[in-house]
């Protein structure tokens, strides 16, 4: 005898049949399951001071006191972050440094703070462009050998390494949410001195969407 089971829900009473199998049909959203909410692209760089106006250049001196940049929370729209971009500009970047300088000491933190704790993205800190890229678990790749993920004269004549991270691969499907009117964040803190003329350019944003409720 099959057992039907009808899930109603929304405003508009929508129902859902469930076979005796226990199957039925779903669909995949783009964003949150709700049909009342609003969603408009995303895309902020990590700043200074978490402003739209704060500086973006991470080549900054962060040895004695760590210098943090960040996306933070909106006062009232829930963020959705799917994608984060980082580049490392220098001349003739290799793996296994920092652009083409010594692999950092301290090494940066791409951190995600959940209101109460902040959580390592990759774990360690990030010494080398190779940690870079194994933090994004190598996403996106284009170009092969030396040239992996690099781009000719992003800053002047030098070259700069491109690294994707899909938050999606972290937290499925949307990616990583800062709740509307939170302390959340997302952050990547500067623990060496970078200023001076260490590298060339080094800079990032994140991307994805806002939900108006």
């Amino acid at each position: 005898m099959p057992i039907e089971t009808i899930v109603k829900g929304g405003r508009k009473g929508h129902s859902w049949n469930i076979g005796s199998r226990g199957d039925g049909l779903a669909s995949i959203l783009p964003g949150p399951p709700d049909v009342l909410e609003n969603r408009i692209i995303f895309k902020k760089y990590l700043t200074l001071d978490g402003s739209d106006s704060g500086a973006t250049s991470m080549l900054v001196d962060g040895s004695s006191t760590p210098q943090k940049f960040k996306v933070l929370a909106h006062s009232s729209r829930d963020r959705y972050l799917t994608m984060a971009s980082i580049v490392i500009s220098d001349s003739g970047p290799v793996m296994n440094k920092f652009g083409n300088s010594t692999a950092l000491t301290n090494g940066c933190l791409f951190q995600y703070f959940s209101g109460r704790e902040f959580v390592d993205i990759h774990g360690i800190p990030l010494r080398t462009n190779y940690d870079f890229f194994r933090m994004a678990n190598f996403n996106r790749p284009f170009g092969v050998g030396s040239v992996f993920n690099e781009l000719a004269n992003i800053v002047g004549l030098s070259e700069g390494l491109i690294i994707m991270i899909d938050f999606r691969d972290f937290i499925p499907p949307f990616g990583i949410k800062l709740e509307g009117g939170s302390t959340q964040e997302i952050s990547l803190t500067i623990q060496d001195d970078l200023s001076g003329t260490i590298i060339d350019g080094f800079d990032g944003y994140v991307n994805g969407f806002e939900v108006i409720k």
